[in-house]
C-alpha cells in the first residue's frame, strides 16, 4: 500500500519542495519507505538506530556507549 500523502516542506528560499517519507541519512535501501508496511514495529526497528547514528555524527553529538570492562 502506498502512502498517499507526500509532505510538502518549503526550504530556506521559501520554495515549496516535496518531502518524501525517508530516515535521516539513509538514502540506499532495500526499504520502501513510501509503503506503509515499512514503517511496522519490526522494520523500523532495524533502520531507526542507523539513522540516530547517522543524524548525530552530523550534529557532532558523541554516541554513548556503555562501559563493559
Amino acid at each position: 500500500m502506498e502512502v498517499d500523502k507526500i509532505f510538502k516542506m518549503k526550504d530556506s528560499n521559501m520554495s515549496e519542495q516535496n518531502i518524501k517519507p525517508s530516515l535521516f541519512g539513509i538514502k540506499y535501501s532495500n526499504r520502501n519507505f513510501e509503503q506503509k508496511d515499512s514503517w511496522g514495529k519490526n522494520q523500523f526497528n532495524s533502520s531507526f538506530p542507523v539513522a540516530l547514528t547517522s543524524y548525530m555524527g552530523h550534529k557532532n553529538i558523541d554516541n554513548v556507549y556503555p562501559d563493559t570492562r
